[in-house]
């Protein structure tokens, strides 16, 4: 956000769920590795200065990269931390490699699935094997596009929890009524979509199930239903819906992108 000109930064989610006008949501990162330092500085500032809460030039740094982390964007991690922090010491390793090494393991096919996108690492002996590992543009985001169109398609709103200043009890599948708060003007558009993100997140974690076999309609539809409370009062159950949600990422005609989960699992091993 701007205030009388200058520019301020919110980091924490607890800042970021304070509506306020002019300020816009932005991340750092992209495709797995930095893509905009100068916000990073502003993150690392915040984690030395709020959660360290100790000078940078007394704690060694260790940093995660993907393997696909270029060289240049490796060179400008080290020349950041040691010129601008002054870390008495530096080490960067591959994330797929701790992970392994965090399960006990020096040899194993690490699968990271994550917001933007899914890896899958084969690790030998410690070593990340760079040429063997796959990425998939499928993640977390993707099943919470799908939770958007499934809704959509089943003519369920869905409405931001900040934007909702009460509601009544009401019967189950029963039109929602609610009372809307008052809010500050110029809320901007990437911010009420991180906001609207953050709902749909949370009904894939309450409500999202994997089958433990291909998907079949008639033994969805056996499994016990489970309940969930939409931000406006609306609620009901939801049975095969579940399944199918994160099937699409299995199954194409379910409506995942040609390239899916099980692709970029197997072509490693």
């Amino acid at each position: 956000t701007k205030a009388g000109g200058d520019l301020r930064h919110y980091i924490d989610v607890t800042e970021l769920h304070v509506p306020r006008a002019g300020m816009e949501v932005h991340t750092y990162m992209k495709d797995g590795q930095v893509d905009n330092w100068d916000l990073f500085e502003k993150m690392l500032d915040y984690c030395y200065a709020k959660v360290i809460r100790s000078p940078s030039e007394h704690h060694p740094a260790l940093f995660t990269e993907a393997v696909w982390t270029t060289r240049p964007a490796r060179e400008k991690l080290a020349e950041l931390l040691f010129e601008k922090y002054q870390a008495p010491a530096f080490f960067l390793v591959k994330s797929a490699v701790l992970a392994a090494f965090a399960n006990g393991k020096s040899t194993a096919l690490v699968v990271d699935a994550g917001a933007s996108q899914t890896s899958a690492v084969p690790v030998i002996d410690g070593y990340a094997l760079v040429n063997a590992a796959v990425r998939s543009p499928i993640g977390g985001d993707h099943l919470a596009a799908q939770a958007k169109h499934m809704l959509s398609n089943m003519h369920i709103q869905m409405l931001p929890i900040y934007s909702i200043q009460s509601k009544e009890v009401i019967r189950e599948r029963e039109r929602g009524r609610y009372t809307l708060k008052t809010l500050p003007a110029g809320l901007t558009h990437s911010w009420q979509q991180y906001m609207l993100k953050r709902q749909y997140e949370d009904f894939c974690h309450c409500v999202a199930q994997i089958s433990e076999s291909q998907y079949e309609e008639r033994q969805a539809a056996s499994v016990p239903f489970t309940h969930y409370e939409f931000p406006g009062g609306y609620h009901q159950d939801f049975g095969p819906e579940r399944f199918k949600l994160t099937e699409c990422l299995f199954e194409p005609t379910l409506g995942a992108p040609h390239l899916g989960e099980l692709y970029t699992l197997f072509r490693p091993v």
